[in-house]
């Protein structure tokens, strides 16, 4: 089922929620590392769950890089785009 734009967003702000603790404000502009404490372990928890809910695989450079919310976002969406032209 493809996704709106919108629709990746929200999901991958969801999914970045529940990794977070204690409970905090996400958005797009969230660091990972500095907002929101996540480390190496957490971001491979992170794809395996990008994995399931989108069905693609997310690479392990993309994923390390990645600086703010908005940039797994942008990964997500360049992934279902590889997808879809494959």
């Amino acid at each position: 089922m493809p996704h709106t734009p919108a629709q990746i967003e929200s999901l991958v702000i969801d999914i970045v929620c529940r990794m977070v603790l204690p409970p905090t404000i996400v958005t797009k502009q969230s660091r990972l590392r500095e907002d929101l404490h996540l480390d190496s372990i957490d971001r491979m928890s992170l794809a395996i769950d990008l994995d399931d809910a989108f069905g693609i695989t997310v690479h392990d450079e993309p994923l390390l890089t990645a600086m703010t919310v908005d940039d797994l976002v942008q990964m997500v969406n360049l992934s279902l785009d590889d997808r879809a032209a494959a």
